[in-house]
């Protein structure tokens, strides 16, 4: 399972250490090896796409450091994201492992250092339809509803379809893991597992070229919950999710909006970390990289059905059916989400895998945070505080939909 990439970083014996942009301090921290055994490649990529690679061979003896030098490109305009992979791998077939075989990696992010002016042409407008049920915010490309009755997405039409099976939802459950259980959090944060929403206001804000929708919603543990939906001219949907928790409760599993889409939008890319799972408390074995799937029925193999499969630090995520149609989904900056053909309701209550029934849709969750996963033991422990959504605070989810 994925856990034994995140054991393997941790334990491996060449440490890196960022010095200033350019240059990276690695120490030897094995016993007997000479670190020239092992080649170290150096790679560049702009936004997940390979920039130029070189390889490079240190001379470095047990318990010594040495500061590496290494290019970095000078000029980075906004939305360019630079990342500087250091890849230390065998540079020849051991009796365990064959060549090339990686033994740690490093990562550094080169935020863009100089700005760049783009003019959007913005001279489309914003459409605004009400109805019974709906209000329906519209452009030449996008139309979104919202219900009047729930206070949330109804409705998210791109090229004539609509990609929603049901309505979307606020969501802060997960399905419980075996840490979780170890600590009760099924019966402490049973609260947060779908409370039921009374919906307050709706109010209408038109700007030019922007209209919003605030959304005011009460839950029936007493937090409240308020979106606000932003559709601009350029088809572009911002949306703010604002969770004020009633500060009594127990701590939250996970702050995220809940999508269904239709089975056919299966087919993802994202670039964030992967391309293995990856959580709050149990990333750093997970690269930053441009990614691809497909949403399957797979899950990770762990001795029960629970909460798996989760990316961070997402800068964006595409998903599309066969022609290419779907949405692309922004963080602001980052997000995480949860991609699957199984409801966490499911998951949660099925003891073993084969009792799992796929749906027929795409479950997608755009989330927040969730708390950490923990595993200082697996019958008392919590996740480390630092690790935790206490309820004393309030938290806000953002993100942007486009269509693609």
């Amino acid at each position: 399972t994925p856990k034994f990439y995140e054991i393997k970083y941790w334990y491996a014996d060449v440490l890196f250490e960022d010095v200033k942009e350019g240059l990276v301090k690695i120490k030897n921290d094995y016993l007997f090896n000479n670190l020239n055994r092992y080649d170290i490649f150096i790679t560049t990529t702009k936004n997940g796409e390979f920039v130029d690679e070189k390889c490079v061979t240190i001379d470095l003896e047990p318990g010594q450091t040495y500061e590496l030098e290494y290019d970095v490109v000078q000029k980075r305009y906004k939305g360019e994201e630079y990342i500087v992979t250091f890849t230390v791998k065998e540079k020849n077939e051991t009796i365990y492992a064959p060549k090339g075989h990686e033994i740690k990696h490093h990562q550094v992010v080169l935020k863009p250092n100089t700005l760049k002016i783009e003019r959007e042409e913005n001279t489309n407008k914003v459409n605004i339809n009400e109805e019974d049920k709906l209000i329906t915010l519209s452009t030449e490309k996008v139309k979104v509803s919202l219900s009047k009755e729930s206070g949330v997405l109804a409705q998210y039409i791109v090229n004539g379809e609509n990609i929603l099976k049901e309505e979307s939802r606020p969501y802060f459950w997960r399905a419980s893991t075996n840490n979780d259980r170890g600590f009760k959090n099924e019966v402490d944060a049973v609260t947060w597992r779908n409370p039921n929403m009374n919906l307050v206001n709706i109010k209408i804000e038109n700007y030019i070229n922007l209209v919003n929708l605030v959304v005011d919603i009460e839950l029936d543990n007493n937090s409240t919950v308020t979106y606000v939906y932003s559709l601009d001219s350029n088809s572009k949907l911002k949306v703010q999710q604002i969770l004020n928790p009633n500060r009594d409760l127990a701590k939250i599993p996970v702050i995220s909006d809940m999508f269904i889409l239709k089975e056919e939008f299966k087919n993802i890319t994202y670039y964030g970390r992967g391309e293995i799972e990856n959580y709050w408390d149990k990333y750093k074995s997970a690269k930053v990289g441009l990614y691809e799937d497909i949403v399957t029925e797979k899950m990770v193999n762990y001795l029960q059905p629970q909460e798996n499969g989760a990316k961070t630090d997402v800068r964006y995520l595409e998903i599309k059916n066969e022609k290419g149609e779907g949405i692309k989904i922004s963080g602001v900056p980052t997000f995480e989400f949860n991609i699957s053909k199984y409801h966490p309701e499911d998951v949660e209550i099925a003891d073993h895998f084969y009792k799992l029934k796929p749906l027929d849709a795409t479950v997608l969750r755009i989330i927040y945070k969730q708390m950490g996963v923990g595993g200082d033991d697996s019958w008392r422990a919590l996740p480390h505080p630092e690790y935790i959504l206490n309820p004393n605070k309030i938290y806000t989810l953002t993100y942007e939909i486009k269509p693609i």
